[in-house]
């Protein structure tokens, strides 16, 4: 039990910001008054000299002069206290899709482990134990991949961030906390490429229309969100070029959603001289506005499904049985938009091009995704540099 204060309290000359006060065992403690930012008044008890109490004071004053005063029961609020607000934020600046990806996180990984969790006792340590776990094989359980982790760590230090903004805490742990590194490719295994030869087959396996898509994915690097956004005008015939302009997503209800690339990066892609020939042909006798695919019942008003792995037939199934028939392995229409990257590296075109072409933010990103097909320019830049020098001495 807390000793009882006995007498009133009285200041202390040397200093009129610190009052003394006896409790009932006769010792003598110290308070100080002072205000947070916010203009509300409180005071610190329970300090046991002047110098401590001096101390103390001086030292929330400097916090309050810096910003990064906190008050103790502002961080009592707990994780799922600040979601809707952090939500809140995301859901004006985000696309659907990616809006769906962060709430799917929240509800399966954060949500259950820190939902209930005040902000201020978030402690690294325990964040680190967490993403740890993630990783782990738990039970039947099988280890979240280190994108699920580094998405779920993403979603909370997005709160808390929201906590230290609002001076509910001084710092993020999650700045403290090691992450997963996304390993190159699926499952850290090599990304595969499509050959030229291997491209063709699965063209013609897939039929005309479908082969088209393949060739635009595997030629110009579109997502297949952009391909779903394509209308018959935003291809130039006497230029051979296309206009990436808008992009088609699906949200976990399965309503289709309409918006700019990815990154907000619209882009003009070349086309190749004999794709072109083919988009020529098959634009011939379609509208301007139209849609440069649409679905086998003609239906101009719904984009096209994302081909996947289906049993038996259905008109998302075209690429599974488009492989099958071309005798090539399982690959996902994604995988053709890497297939562009390195064809086009092949064709000796240089990261700035190909991070053009991709829609990339950066060539700095065209080159952390794709660091594996620029391997082949280091040795071409030794063996020039010995062909440079061998010419030199020879001279």
């Amino acid at each position: 039990m807390a000793a009882r204060e006995i007498d009133k309290e009285e200041s202390v000359k040397a200093d009129p910001r610190i009052k003394r006060y006896r409790l009932a065992d006769g010792s003598t403690r110290y308070k100080v008054r002072f205000r947070y930012s916010d203009g509300r008044p409180s005071n610190k008890r329970g300090l046991r000299t002047i110098p401590e109490a001096r101390r103390w004071l001086e030292d929330r004053n400097a916090k309050a002069r810096q910003g990064s005063e906190v008050r103790v029961s502002a961080g009592r609020v707990t994780v799922r206290d600040l979601w809707d607000d952090f939500h809140e934020q995301k859901r004006v600046a985000l696309k659907p899709s990616a809006l769906a990806s962060l709430e799917s996180s929240w509800t399966t990984h954060v949500e259950p482990r820190w939902g209930s969790v005040a902000v201020a006792k978030v402690a690294a340590s325990d964040v680190q134990e967490w993403v740890t776990s993630l990783k782990s094989t738990r039970g039947e359980k099988r280890p979240a991949s280190a994108s699920i982790v580094i998405r779920a760590a993403g979603v909370l230090r997005g709160i808390l961030g929201t906590a230290v903004r609002d001076k509910r805490i001084t710092r993020n742990p999650l700045d403290d906390v090691t992450l997963p590194r996304k390993p190159k490719g699926k499952s850290g295994e090599a990304r595969r490429y499509l050959t030229h030869r291997e491209v063709t087959k699965l063209a013609t396996a897939v039929g005309p229309e479908r082969g088209l898509i393949v060739y635009i994915t595997a030629y110009c690097g579109l997502r297949f969100g952009e391909v779903n956004g394509l209308r018959v005008d935003d291809y130039d015939s006497n230029r051979r070029r296309i206009r990436v302009v808008r992009t088609y997503t699906q949200d976990r209800a399965g309503t289709w959603h309409v918006g700019s690339p990815k990154s907000h990066e619209q882009r003009t892609v070349p086309v190749p001289n004999f794709l072109g020939f083919l988009l020529d042909q098959h634009v011939k006798t379609r509208e301007e506005t139209e849609r440069l695919f649409v679905r086998q019942s003609g239906d101009q008003t719904q984009p096209l499904p994302y081909p996947g792995k289906a049993n038996g037939w259905s008109e998302a199934s075209w690429l599974e049985r488009g492989l099958i028939a071309a005798g090539l392995a399982r690959l996902t229409i994604h995988d053709l938009r890497h297939t562009a990257a390195s064809l086009a590296v092949q064709a000796g075109a240089n990261v700035k091009a190909v991070q053009r072409m991709l829609g990339h933010a950066s060539a700095a990103e065209t080159l952390d995704v794709y660091a594996d097909l620029f391997d082949e320019d280091l040795d071409d830049i030794a063996a020039r540099l010995d062909q440079a020098r061998a010419e030199s001495e020879s001279k």
